[in-house]
């Protein structure tokens, strides 16, 4: 009996949803553009170093699990890959650098996630986001 209930409990749990992911609006080459450039204001050492910024395509849905095979829920967004050139810390430039931003509703949710997927997730990481 105790385990019936148990099992129960689980199936009803908190991190589980049967509601459609949420990936917010659709976002635009021009508005992932200007949403990472203000973010590169705040995380670069020299963000005004930055050379040859480009957007890699369409942002596209996706989303990333915060810890790879756990029960908490997981971050929906649009990635969008970018590269760039920039200083390091020497003041040398590095040479050209791809990443991805996850954004939602106007915000970078996460950047360069580690467990990353996209919308038609088969179980396995993406590549076709990986920096």
């Amino acid at each position: 009996m105790l385990s019936v209930i148990t099992l129960i409990g689980c199936a009803n749990s908190k991190w589980r949803s049967d509601t459609p992911p949420d990936y917010g609006p659709a976002v635009s080459i021009g508005e992932a553009e200007s949403i990472i450039k203000d973010y590169m204001k705040t995380s670069l050492k020299d963000p005004y170093s930055v050379r040859d910024f480009e957007i890699l395509g369409q942002p596209k849905k996706c989303f990333w699990k915060k810890i790879y095979g756990s029960f908490y829920p997981n971050y929906y967004g649009w990635c969008a890959t970018h590269q760039y050139n920039a200083k390091n810390s020497y003041g040398a430039y590095i040479g050209m650098k791809q990443h991805v931003a996850i954004i939602k509703n106007g915000v970078i949710s996460n950047y360069n996630p580690k467990y990353l997927y996209d919308e038609n997730d088969s179980g396995n990481r993406t590549t076709s986001f990986k920096p």
